[in-house]
């Protein structure tokens, strides 16, 4: 993409979430087929809650949750496969889950939905789930087109 000489931003940008002192970070969302960051996804949801929180005028009660989340879930899960959960051994799934662990965060209790960005290692691809407190049901948007999709 672009040479190690002239890839630096500087100054570069801070975003809360994320620092970009790279071109390639702009060139990879401006261009079809490339991979999307975990940065990325963090910047959007921030501002996301940022919006929310700032505006007022959102008609859904919602927070989110970044990419590390989807890490600390799966590591959990790995953990406790063949165990009983325990709590106290992920506080740091307990900190997103009472607002503590994100900027512009909010408590689950007070929300009605928690948007959170899953990683697909294998397919390289991300999903969006959305849990609905209400229901308590977890729905997922995915654009991945499988061979079910198109009728193979």
């Amino acid at each position: 993409m672009y040479p190690p000489k002239v890839d630096h931003l500087i100054p570069g940008y801070d975003f809360t979430v994320a620092f970009v002192g790279s071109k390639t970070c702009f060139h990879s969302l401006y261009y079809l087929g490339q991979l999307i960051l975990d940065s990325h996804l963090d910047v959007i949801f921030y501002y996301f809650r940022k919006k929310a929180e700032v505006t007022k005028t959102c008609k859904i009660s919602f927070t989110t949750t970044d990419t590390l989340f989807n890490v600390n879930v799966l590591k959990a899960y790995a953990a406790t496969q063949d165990k009983t959960f325990s709590w106290s051994k992920f506080a740091g799934l307990c900190d997103y889950i009472v607002g503590f662990q994100l900027p512009c965060s909010k408590a689950w209790e007070e929300v009605d939905h928690v948007f959170m960005p899953i990683y697909f290692k294998t397919q390289m691809h991300w999903i969006l789930a959305r849990f609905c407190i209400n229901d308590w049901c977890i729905y997922v948007y995915n654009s991945m087109v499988s061979p079910r999709d198109i009728g193979i």
